[in-house]
């Protein structure tokens, strides 16, 4: 519970301090995600020029057609290596994230209970079912989260799996 305008504005800083933090991580995500396309394009573009400079120097039709048939083969493998690149990038931004939530959720759990335990000692004689109530219903919902938690984990790990990388994750 807010007490006066000092918990209020410290509450305010807090929020704020997550807001920029999460949107530090925003910015680094795309950051990576940038570096990753301009390696694309460059990785594109020499390729295309050694390809328009060997096409240039072929010198009959059968030349011309072994070297475009070669040119598809090493584009499937590039393209590979870029959709894991760029989903390497979606899953550390968004374990970050994850990490983030996790730790504010902890920290507003945190203050829920000590607000709940500070109601139940002011509450009057003859409410000790509600604020055990409340304790439970506060204990549910945390199990579940915690579910959800692990829930959301094993479907990470099963997309890494899925794209051939490692996750890196702490738990």
């Amino acid at each position: 519970m807010v007490k006066g305008p000092d918990e209020m504005m410290k509450m305010h800083a807090e929020m704020t301090q997550a807001t920029h933090a999460a949107m530090q991580k925003a910015l680094e995500g795309f950051r990576r995600l940038a570096d990753v396309n301009l390696q694309a394009a460059r990785e594109s573009l020499d390729t295309t020029a050694e390809q328009i400079t060997a096409l240039l120097a072929a010198k009959d039709v059968g030349t011309v057609t072994q070297l475009v048939s070669s040119f598809a083969q090493p584009s499937a493998e590039k393209f590979t290596a870029y959709a894991q690149a760029v989903a390497a990038v979606a899953r550390d931004t968004q374990s970050e994230f994850a990490s983030m939530v996790q730790q504010h959720i902890s920290r507003s759990n945190a203050q829920l209970a000590t607000a709940i335990e500070q109601l139940a000692k002011s509450a009057p004689s003859g409410s000790e079912g509600a604020a055990a109530f409340m304790k439970q219903a506060m204990a549910a919902t945390n199990t579940s989260y915690e579910q959800l938690n692990e829930q959301m984990r094993k479907l990470m790990d099963m997309g890494a799996a899925a794209t051939g990388q490692t996750t890196s994750r702490k738990r």
